[in-house]
């Protein structure tokens, strides 16, 4: 079972390593020009998709998995009490209070950097953030940390019933499932780009069902 913070060695096509393609990947790496582009709606069966955000392209191993346009969702879905759910964001803007994100953003915006993010993530009203911990993950700088939104938030209490914590191009968002919910994130800059991957997922999600989820993100690559 993996819980709290834990440090995933993510390996990236093109960076240099041990050169035997087996870290974090339970299979031989496709070649980029075989592997399918994730279709939004699509059900995924056993394999290896792309997604190609800000000029890169996010490849990573998934099954039975339904895909949408930042990433993928369970088959259970990703709202209370067990669901999950994957996503890669090139953050841009984020709410100041996600319960009432009708107040707007961060002023001045957030910078592009990855401590310019944690920092705004540490600050926001009601996430429950953890102290960021800085990681470099196959020769990209990064920092992990965990949001953690309140049990006693009600979403029917939000503005428009959502809780939102940010936007990310080019016009999408994250808003939450539910109380409790638990955000994994990494936040990586790669190659001057800053790229959050979030594993979203509930305290009652199953261990088996955790270990699924994190097996995803262990197998992804950035080329």
């Amino acid at each position: 079972m993996r819980s709290g913070l834990v440090v995933l060695v993510l390996t990236f096509s093109g960076c240099t390593g041990s050169g035997d393609g087996s870290a974090g990947s339970k299979s031989p790496v496709t070649s980029p020009t075989t592997v399918p582009t994730l279709v939004e709606g699509d059900t995924l069966s056993a394999g290896r998709y792309v997604l190609e955000h800000e000029g890169m392209r996010i490849t990573f191993e998934a099954e039975g998995w339904e895909a949408w346009a930042y990433g993928v969702v369970a088959p259970e879905g990703a709202g209370p009490p067990g669901g999950r759910g994957l996503g890669f964001w090139p953050v841009d803007e984020v709410f100041v209070d996600p319960c009432h994100w009708n107040r707007g953003f961060f002023d001045p915006p957030v910078g592009p950097t990855v401590d310019d993010l944690a920092a705004a993530l540490t600050e926001q009203l009601g996430t429950g953030a953890s102290r960021p911990e800085s990681i470099e993950i196959a020769g990209h700088t990064g920092t992990q940390m965990k949001l953690q939104v309140p049990r006693s938030i009600r979403l029917d209490d939000c503005w428009n019933t959502e809780y939102h914590l940010w936007t990310a191009r080019p016009s999408g968002g994250l808003y939450v499932q539910g109380p409790r919910q638990i955000n994994m994130l990494w936040i990586l800059d790669v190659d001057g780009t800053r790229l959050v991957i979030d594993a979203a997922y509930f305290p009652e999600t199953t261990s088996a069902d955790r270990e699924e989820l994190m097996d995803i993100v262990e197998s992804v690559r950035i080329e």
